[in-house]
């Protein structure tokens, strides 16, 4: 009988240590898949402490968006086989960084570019459009950025160019393209745009300033056929105190079918033919009616049969055909149109 009693004893206890071996295992094998995270379980001793219990809530929660149920020890074996399954790649490669969560619990309003600017109380010359060329001028003769800019109503979108400050002029072309913020006025540019300072071999790289434009312009001295304010000198100074000149150049007119711009050829057309003593070319109507044809479709009009469709007069449509086309399919500057009509 009491052989009987010390076998069962036995067997109890052995049955005790092979589940403290088994469970040894199970928190073993979370510490060591742990260990090639960036959540630390402290040593990997099979041992489960304070450090095992968070890192691998931190790991589950993360992997499930802070949305988890809490492990304990007991959840041990479940999670060990998680860990050797079809998740485990998963779960490794989440393990590879830390996330935290953010709760806002107060309206933080409206993120603001570095380059937004209050044009609310500057009068914008926002119906003229030109391609033009830029340069950007060290006070030593430097050129330190240039290029191509096109004015859309008045806005200043740059296109290709490049800036030459030395190892800083690698990949800097995007700054003024993705975050000028500029404007054509009467007087010169205002806004505000990213400034690049030369960085030569050795030294320690600058950060982008944010420079205002619009305190130091200087008009063109000579007569031009462009609107005020786009020829001219925009200077500035940077936060080192070296001087800048930004000069818009070589501008020309885009293909401009906008009412101010036709009213203005129609007018040479109309002198022209004044001139010639051919009458009037075409009303005011006549005007409006070409101006919202063509907001609306920019293809050329090529024929006569077009310009009736759109609304003209057939009769002004048939006496002065050859000249309306002319007027209306004209892509170069309206002093250049001008121009021609003269001789």
């Amino acid at each position: 009988m009491i052989e009987i009693k010390l076998r069962i004893a036995l067997f109890l206890m052995l049955m005790v240590f092979s589940t403290q071996i088994q469970a040894e295992e199970n928190i073993l094998c979370l510490q060591k898949f742990l260990a090639k995270t960036v959540f630390n379980p402290g040593p990997s001793d099979g041992v489960w402490g304070k450090k095992t219990e968070t890192a691998i809530n931190q790991l589950i929660s993360q992997a499930n968006n802070f949305e988890s149920p809490y492990v304990k020890k007991s959840d041990a074996k479940n999670v060990c086989k998680m860990l050797q399954g079809n998740q485990a790649l998963k779960l490794l490669e989440i393990g590879q960084f830390k996330r935290f969560p953010i709760e806002i619990l107060a309206d933080i309003g409206e993120i603001k570019s570095v380059t937004d600017f209050d044009f609310s109380k500057i009068t914008i010359s926002n119906d003229i459009n030109y391609n033009c060329k830029f340069v950007i001028l060290h006070s030593k003769g430097f050129k330190r950025a240039s290029g191509k800019v096109n004015i859309d109503n008045g806005k200043l979108v740059f296109k290709n160019h490049i800036w030459q400050v030395g190892l800083a002029s690698e990949g800097s072309q995007r700054f003024l393209t993705e975050e000028a913020n500029l404007r054509v006025t009467q007087n010169g540019l205002r806004g505000i745009m990213p400034h690049l300072s030369y960085v030569d071999e050795g030294e320690v790289a600058k950060p982008i300033q944010y420079i205002t434009l619009g305190k130091n312009y200087i008009k063109v001295a000579k007569s031009s056929t462009f609107e005020a304010g786009i020829l001219g000198s925009n200077n500035y100074i940077d936060s080192f105190g070296n001087t800048y000149t930004f000069k818009i150049l070589d501008c020309s007119e885009k293909f401009n079918r906008t009412k101010k711009s036709m009213d203005k050829k129609l007018l040479c057309l109309q002198n022209s033919f004044t001139d010639k003593g051919m009458g009037e070319v075409l009303s005011i109507l006549g005007l409006e009616l070409l101006s919202k044809a063509f907001i609306k479709d920019h293809k050329n009009l090529k024929d006569k049969s077009d310009l009736i469709k759109i609304g003209l007069n057939p009769n002004a449509v048939n006496k002065n055909e050859k000249h309306l086309l002319k007027l209306v399919n004209h892509e170069g500057s309206n002093f250049l149109f001008c121009r021609k009509l003269k001789g």
